[in-house]
């Protein structure tokens, strides 16, 4: 009896391209960030109610204009008005540190609200998003009730 000899191929594992491999972890990796990124902007949304934003936004604001800064009320809102970010601002004063300063004499001359240098009865205004991810700045629906701003000038 003769033996055949059969020669058993094992088959060979298939190998995947690599621009396949890299264009699957790139878009792997895309795809995460974007995750991270939405749920960064939805954490944020979600914990900066207008209670806890509108201090924090009368004491940065306070910092860089040098001015007191008085707000009634700040509101974010987003998911009323996807993909737009509104701002929403209720009664706005800013009061200058500029003319603490000056000489009583001076001080008497001017009027009593001198150092006030605007009053705002609403502020409310959006960015678009997503154009503003493609670099393009996008606002709409600005509206400013009752601005008052006052400039005294000193010699």
């Amino acid at each position: 009896m003769e033996h055949e000899q059969i020669n058993s191929v094992t088959p060979q594992p298939i190998k995947k391209s690599r621009w396949k491999k890299t264009l699957r972890i790139t878009l792997w990796t895309l795809f995460t960030l974007s995750l991270i990124a939405v749920g960064s902007f939805v954490s944020i949304l979600t914990i900066l109610t207008p209670e806890r934003l509108t201090p924090l936004a009368e004491k940065i604001s306070s910092q860089y204009l040098l001015a007191d800064v008085e707000l009634k009320g700040v509101k974010l809102t987003f998911w009323e008005t996807f993909p737009r970010l509104t701002l929403e601002v209720d009664s706005t004063t800013i009061v200058s540190h500029g003319l603490k300063e000056i000489d009583d004499e001076t001080r008497r001359k001017l009027p009593s609200n001198a150092d006030t240098l605007l009053t705002l009865g609403y502020f409310h205004g959006g960015i678009n998003l997503s154009r503003l991810a493609l670099g393009e700045l996008s606002l709409y629906d600005i509206e400013i009730n009752r601005p008052m701003v006052n400039l005294v000038s000193i010699d």
